[in-house]
C-alpha cells in the first residue's frame, strides 16, 4: 500500500474534471464487453478533463492448467495461443496505452494476485511498466489498495492560487455476495477507517455508489462535516457463465463516473 500524489491545474472556476474507475475488466472472458471498453477509453483520451483509476482484474489470467480453465469462455483471440496470459496483458497494454498519461493510479486484482502466485508470472508489473515507464511517467504503482491524493490548484495569469485535496482510497476488494448489501456494508466500513474523502473498490462487479459523511474537528472550534462517496466500480463482464452457473443475477455493465468541480470543492457520481 502506498500513496500516489497527483497535482492537476486549472485556469477557470467552472472546470469540471472527470474521473472513470475502469475496474474488473476480464480481458480474455468472451463475456467481456470489448466494444463498451473500447468506446471508455475513447472518451476518456478525447476529454481534457479526464482521468482514470485502474481497479484491478484487467484479464482473466487463468492458464489452461489452472482447475478455473473453461474452454467454453476463452474469447476467440486466444485460440490456438500458447500463453494466454501473455496474450491477455498484450491486449490489456494496447487498449490503455492511448490513455496512460491520463491514469491517476493502478490497483492489483485477485486475479493478477493468483497467477503470480501459482505460475510467479508478475502480469500486474507488467502492465505497470507499460503504461507508466521509470522515469517517463509518474508513479502509478498502488498494489492492492493505497491512496491517491489530488491537489487541484487554480491558475490565474500563470500564478498559482487556491489549493484543494481530495483523498481518493482505492482497492480492488475482498468481498462479494449474491445482493447489493454486502457490497455497500463493506465500504461503509472502509470508509470509517481510510481518511479518505472517495472511497473506490471492485471485486463484485456491482455498480452503485451512495453519499456518506463524517465529522473533524476544526482550527475555529467548532465540528466541520466531510461529505464523501463509498463507490462500487462495476464491471466489464456481460453475462459470464459462472455467474448463470450460480444463479447470481444479472448486472449492468460499465463504469460510474466521479465529477470533480474543484473551485466548488464539490464531487457528484453518475451511475
Amino acid at each position: 500500500m502506498r500513496t500516489i500524489v497527483r497535482r492537476i491545474e486549472y485556469t477557470s472556476r467552472s472546470d469540471v474534471f472527470r474521473i472513470v474507475p475502469i475496474s474488473d475488466v476480464h480481458l480474455g472472458n468472451v463475456a467481456c464487453d470489448e466494444k463498451l471498453l473500447k468506446a471508455t477509453v475513447q472518451s476518456i483520451a478525447d476529454d481534457p478533463f479526464s482521468y482514470w483509476i485502474g481497479g484491478g482484474d484487467y484479464c482473466e489470467f487463468i492458464k489452461r492448467r489452472d482447475w478455473r480453465w473453461d474452454p467454453e469462455v476463452i474469447s476467440d483471440w486466444l485460440f490456438g495461443e500458447p500463453d494466454v496470459a501473455a496474450q491477455q496483458i498484450k491486449r490489456a497494454r494496447d487498449y490503455l496505452l492511448p490513455i496512460a498519461d491520463k491514469c491517476l493510479g493502478l490497483v492489483k486484482g485477485n486475479h493478477e494476485d493468483d497467477i503470480l502466485r501459482k505460475w510467479e508470472h508478475d502480469v500486474y508489473a507488467t502492465l505497470v511498466e507499460a503504461l507508466a515507464p521509470n522515469g517517463k511517467q509518474p508513479q502509478i504503482r498502488l498494489g492492492f489498495s493505497g491512496f491517491i491524493v489530488l491537489r487541484f490548484t487554480r491558475m490565474v495569469n500563470g500564478t498559482k492560487g487556491t489549493t484543494w485535496t481530495l483523498p481518493i482510497f482505492a482497492t480492488h476488494g475482498w468481498w462479494g455476495g449474491r445482493l447489493y448489501g454486502n457490497g455497500a456494508l463493506n465500504l461503509e466500513k472502509v470508509f470509517g477507517w481510510v481518511d479518505a474523502q472517495i472511497v473506490l473498490a471492485g471485486h463484485d462487479h456491482k455498480k452503485r455508489a451512495f453519499p456518506i459523511s463524517r465529522i473533524k474537528p476544526s482550527r475555529s472550534g467548532k465540528v466541520e462535516k466531510v461529505d464523501g462517496f463509498c463507490c462500487s466500480c462495476g464491471s466489464f463482464l456481460d453475462m459470464a457463465k459462472y455467474a448463470e452457473y450460480k444463479g447470481y443475477r444479472p448486472l449492468p455493465v460499465g463504469p460510474l463516473e466521479i465529477f470533480v468541480t474543484p473551485d466548488k470543492r464539490e464531487v457528484r457520481v453518475v451511475q
